[in-house]
């Protein structure tokens, strides 16, 4: 993230605004066995500085508790980077 100039707080202030319609795929139970009980993953793409972003949360179900898995910046096809 860094090399697309986003600091920590940029991060974090993203993921707090992230909206429901910016979820692309789940919330599904984690594919892990181990986890599957107690952890859902969703996938979100939001939009940051016209890019869009690749984020995958993994959110525990029986604590208020949500660990941020990966982030990832992608370009959309026709796109330059």
């Amino acid at each position: 993230m860094a090399s697309r100039g986003m600091s920590m707080d940029m991060l974090k202030d993203v993921i707090l605004s992230l909206e429901p319609e910016d979820c692309f795929d789940g919330p599904e139970a984690d594919r892990d066995v181990r986890f599957s009980d107690k952890w859902t993953v969703a996938e979100f793409s939001p939009t940051y500085r016209n890019e869009k972003l690749y984020l995958k949360m993994s959110m525990c179900i029986d604590a208020e508790l949500a660990k941020c898995l990966s982030v990832k910046a992608y370009i959309e096809r026709g796109q330059r980077q």
